[in-house]
């Protein structure tokens, strides 16, 4: 097929035979590019697709994107010159075409399982062609964990697919800018999950500018600040948690960051990105301010001995906490691409190091934050170690991993009906009153854990804290503890110390 026939086909089949040719392909796609050269968006996204194995495309012609159709409505209908209102999308395969027929050849991808790569829209504006934007996310065997993501149906042709992936979009400065793009991204990843409206750019900066305006509102090439981005959240239904990492003096000075602040920071961060809840990154750098979202971490296997400790003392227990193996985080960058690692220390580009505050999108009805219920948890893990239970049921071991995370009380039931749990205990956690959300700290030994968060090791346990309370109360739902975890007990045994939530009566359980 011609390049003109790329051009003329409602929906159309391409195949691209290498890297180069796949690059100038998508060049040839944006419609009145004057970059002269492919962006690093695109650049990013060719990476990504060439790791995926990519073997087909389908282009799809006059797409009603309905994010860039609120673009259009809010700015570019304005202009006297015409700009089109429908974007180009261009479908992604793991599959060899079977037909040069592109109904044909839609028909069998949709009979291959995981085929599906996702798909990219390109808008029809020069300078910020990218629009929404969902690629299949790297899988686990690449050692990169997204956490933050959804599986998005997608109808091409008649035919369904489906992509695990998390949303990305490139800033158009028209209506917003890099904070924009970061928190469209975070919301459309909570849409179904959470069951809120997800803003379009221009819905997000009206929102964020209701009460503070700083520069123009129309177009926003200013971007916004931290007060607005929050109000923008709250706007959505979310509940923004400011979270301070750096201060600002000291990055634009370049005072070092030491290595306790830097440990602490994944500390905080990790819980958060673990539990899939996109963290809005807001960062200082010598080219200006800049926000990035967070989604997912690395993971490094490097012997426990040369980690940098984040250990700490309960009582007779040292806690270890999993942000020590996690690293380094992974971001969608709007100015650079799709499941980028942000290093942790200065380079020539973004770190770790630059981010001032962190905002994760957390629902409102979560009171209680991340490092509240871990210092929580840890005070009842060393409460119980020191009570009356010690003599009679408890053999911890003397070091041991803690995991916190935000579930929803379905995942969490869903994990329970997939691991590996003696069936009363399953009994007992499927019908167990429990809230909405819960946070669980997961208690693992030491031993084996560096191989994987999620590798099998046998945990010890966990702790259920109600979220929606005042932490210093402690008002937790279960502890529950393992044979691994108890004395003169077979492996399979599982100690409860239950809290009724609405009584806060607490019994004890041998199961």
């Amino acid at each position: 097929m011609t390049k003109a026939d790329l051009m003329d086909e409602r929906l159309a089949l391409y195949r691209p035979k290498s890297r180069e040719n796949l690059s100038s392909f998508l060049v040839d796609c944006v419609d009145g590019s004057s970059r002269g050269s492919t962006g690093p968006q695109i650049r990013s996204i060719i990476d990504h697709l060439i790791n995926l194995e990519v073997r087909a495309a389908v282009v799809q012609h006059d797409v009603q994107d309905p994010d860039f159709l609120a673009e259009h409505c809010t700015y570019y209908a304005q202009w006297a010159f015409s700009v089109p209102r429908y974007c180009k999308r261009i479908h992604f395969f793991s599959a060899d075409a079977v037909s040069d027929d592109v109904l044909e050849a839609i028909d069998a991808f949709s009979e291959k399982e995981d085929a599906y790569l996702g798909f990219l829209t390109l808008r029809p504006v020069a300078n910020s062609p990218v629009g929404a934007t969902f690629l299949k996310k790297p899988p686990h065997s690449w050692h990169r964990f997204i956490r933050t993501y959804d599986e998005y149906p997608v109808n091409l042709g008649g035919r369904r697919f489906f992509v695990p992936a998390t949303p990305f979009m490139e800033q158009d400065n028209a209506v917003g800018a890099c904070a924009q793009a970061s928190i469209w991204m975070a919301l459309r990843t909570l849409r179904w999950r959470e069951g809120r409206s997800a803003f379009s750019p221009a819905e997000i900066t009206t929102a964020a500018t209701r009460f503070v305006v700083n520069g123009r509102t129309l177009p926003n090439r200013d971007g916004l600040r931290i007060d607005q981005i929050t109000e923008a959240i709250r706007a959505a239904g979310y509940s923004p948690h400011v979270i301070p990492l750096r201060a600002s003096d000291d990055i634009i000075n370049e005072t070092e960051w030491p290595e306790q602040e830097h440990r602490k920071a994944c500390r905080l961060l990790y819980p958060y990105i673990e539990s899939g809840i996109p963290v809005l990154l807001a960062l200082l750098h010598p080219t200006g301010g800049h926000a990035v979202v967070a989604i997912g971490h690395g993971w490094t296997k490097m012997p426990t001995a040369t980690q940098p400790t984040h250990d700490e003392n309960v009582g007779e227990i040292t806690v270890v906490d999993a942000s020590r193996w996690a690293g380094p985080f992974i971001i969608n960058n709007d100015n650079s691409g799709v499941y980028l690692d942000l290093p942790p220390g200065p380079n020539e580009g973004y770190s770790l190091s630059d981010a001032f505050c962190a905002i994760p999108l957390l629902s409102a009805d979560i009171l209680v934050d991340a490092e509240e219920a871990r210092n929580t948890c840890i005070n009842l893990l060393a409460n119980l170690a020191d009570s009356e239970l010690k003599d009679s049921y408890l053999d911890l071991p003397g070091k041991l991993v803690t995991r916190t995370r935000l579930l929803s009380r379905s995942s969490f039931r869903r994990e329970v009906v997939l691991g590996c749990m003696n069936p009363k205990l399953k009994r007992y956690y499927r019908q167990k009153w429990l809230p909405r959300h819960v946070w669980a700290m997961e208690l693992s030994p030491v031993e084996g854990y560096e191989q994987s968060p999620d590798n099998g090791t046998p945990r010890l346990g966990e702790i259920l804290l109600e979220p929606s309370a005042d932490p210093k109360e402690a008002h937790f739902l279960a502890v529950r503890l393992n044979g691994l975890a108890l004395k003169e007990q077979p492996t399979t045994a599982d100690l409860i110390v239950d809290r009724d939530a609405f009584s806060g009566n607490i019994r004890l359980d041998l199961l």
